[in-house]
């Protein structure tokens, strides 16, 4: 569904005239509201599922993803998963020295960068997959990111925005959202972990250990 038609649906959900001069909201207003209702969208259902890879470089330790990241399902390493630590326990565990060369075992994200440490000391495949936001519409594109349904979702989010913000009741937009988000969240429910690794830096796949080097 193009960035017109999306603008198009909107208009009519808001009832707004066709003479723009008599319209409630402006074309650039209109935008506004259909790109936070894409944020909320991607964020409560995980709709924009993502996986992609890249091969690392010898000390090299952070890695840029080609869109922002909301949830990782993994994060692995030359095939084997990485632990998630959090901005605030980061140098507890790591210290002083990021740049420490070995066998990358925690990573942290922030601002579109995904950190590990160690720092590969060998180029490996780093893969990750999980949720995140779709790109923002803009006037006169295309949206390559979400289908229609899910448009129709981040739409209906949108109106209930817009409605909100000229006190008229906005319930049925919220509501038509909702059922939406809830039925795409239910296909893209958390995975469970695949891997387990314990304190020995063994790795438990499907019962069977084996020891990560």
């Amino acid at each position: 569904m193009t960035t017109d038609n999306q603008l198009a649906l909107l208009r009519t959900i808001l009832g707004e005239p066709d003479d723009a001069n008599e319209a409630r909201f402006t074309a650039t207003q209109l935008l506004n509201f259909l790109n936070l209702g894409r944020k909320w969208l991607c964020e409560y259902s995980r709709c924009f599922q993502v996986k992609d890879s890249q091969t690392t470089q010898v000390g090299v330790y952070i890695y840029n993803t080609p869109i922002e990241v909301i949830g990782f399902h993994a994060v692995e390493y030359n095939g084997i998963p990485l632990d998630p630590i959090s901005l605030r326990h980061w140098r507890d565990q790591v210290g002083d020295d990021d740049t420490i060369q070995g066998i990358p075992f925690i990573y942290k994200y922030f601002a579109k960068q995904i950190q590990l440490f160690y720092a590969p000391q060998e180029a490996k495949t780093l893969m990750y997959e999980g949720w995140g936001y779709a790109i923002d519409l803009v006037s006169g594109g295309d949206d390559v990111d979400l289908n229609d349904y899910q448009n129709r979702g981040a739409i209906f989010y949108a109106g209930f925005l817009a409605k909100g913000s000229d006190k008229r009741n906005e319930s049925f937009e919220y509501q038509s959202a909702m059922d939406i988000a809830e039925n795409l969240r239910k296909q893209h429910r958390p995975k469970g972990p695949r891997y387990i690794r314990d304190n020995q830096n063994r790795i438990s796949i499907n019962g069977r250990l084996y020891y990560g080097s």
